[in-house]
């Protein structure tokens, strides 16, 4: 059974396919620190206040990337569903509550 980061390493991958991931990560680098419409930054698209709670420079794409996927992990040991999870570190953790209370409109 080969492993995801087996999977994902350069040694099966064709040029054209190298190039391309190359891309897409100078893209996700590069433009990813850009702010939303709604105020969110970077590649994990977190909120300033969030960031902020995390101790975190959102501009950092590493930063970024780590506070990001720390805030899911908390989000998930919050709500136990990647469903729900989903929903509080996109819309906020009082827009899951409303939907686990049934008052999401």
């Amino acid at each position: 059974m080969i492993k995801l980061a087996e999977l994902l390493s350069e040694k099966h991958m064709t040029a054209a396919q190298k190039k391309k991931r190359g891309e897409i990560f100078d893209k996700l680098v590069a433009g990813g620190m850009e702010k939303s419409k709604a105020g969110a930054i970077g590649a994990m698209q977190l909120m300033p206040n969030t960031a902020k709670e995390l101790n975190i420079d959102p501009m950092d794409p590493a930063q970024n990337i780590k506070g990001g996927v720390s805030y899911f992990k908390q989000q998930m040991d919050k709500y136990k569903d990647p469903y729900l999870a989903a929903i509080a570190y996109n819309a906020g953790p009082s827009v899951a509550d409303k939907f686990i209370s049934g008052s999401a409109t």
